[in-house]
């Protein structure tokens, strides 16, 4: 089955709320029925529509980055992982 293609609506609607950074993908896809969060992002993609960069996410992954206490013990970590809180470092 071949994707449905988009409306000039769909994409107008597209255009006006990916780039809000107050709304989800799943918030987007609730203004566009029956279109998927991976369709609606591959679309945006397509269109150069970008979604603005929040503070505390890794801007080349979009995954959350650690907090400055976990990277602190990472930084201070031989293997550099976060070492469990309440452990103590072997000498």
């Amino acid at each position: 089955m071949s994707p449905l293609k988009w409306t000039p609506e769909e994409e107008k609607i597209l255009r006006s709320l990916y780039p809000n950074p107050s709304l989800t993908i799943d918030e987007i896809a609730d203004g566009l029925p029956g279109r998927s969060q991976n369709a609606i992002r591959v679309k945006a993609h397509g269109m150069k529509l970008h979604r603005p960069l929040l503070p505390g996410f890794c801007p080349s992954c979009g995954r959350p980055l650690p907090s400055e206490e976990d990277q602190a013990a990472a930084e201070a970590c031989p293997r550099g992982a976060p070492i469990p809180a309440g452990r103590a470092q072997a000498g």
